[in-house]
């Protein structure tokens, strides 16, 4: 797995609408260009403020924020994927250990190893950024 391909990019955009279809708000991303080389993402305008400045901003806000942040991530934590439409992220954990595996000892590759082992198979929604 490369980190940064066109294809990753490709993948967010079906991850958004994915997403959007479960009933969880996001921004939808609807094109990929290059830029010198790299792939990025165009999104739509939200015109919106982040959470990080708004907290900054109005920290009387702080709870109301938090709740509607529990809901969504309760949102995110329902989601399934029962027409297995999405990529199985544990494989790629397994991908990258053998993508790093020269620069570990053979106990900690094991453990590593071992540790993916123990991940239950699920259809759940796991957000990168929240977990």
């Amino acid at each position: 797995m490369k980190i940064g391909t066109k294809e990753d990019a490709e993948r967010e955009i079906m991850l958004s609408k994915w997403a959007l279809k479960k009933g969880i708000p996001t921004a939808i991303s609807f094109d990929v260009v290059d830029f010198n080389g790299h792939p990025g993402l165009v999104y739509e305008f939200l015109g919106r403020n982040n959470l990080r400045n708004e907290l900054r901003d109005h920290p009387e806000s702080f709870e109301p924020w938090m709740r509607s942040y529990n809901e969504l991530l309760r949102a995110v934590g329902a989601a399934r994927d029962e027409e297995q439409s999405l990529p199985e992220i544990l494989s790629e954990f397994y991908e990258l250990l053998g993508n790093i595996r020269d620069i570990l000892t053979d106990a900690e590759a094991d453990r590593m190893k071992s540790l993916l082992d123990t991940v239950p198979r699920s259809d759940n929604l796991v957000h990168g950024d929240c977990h």
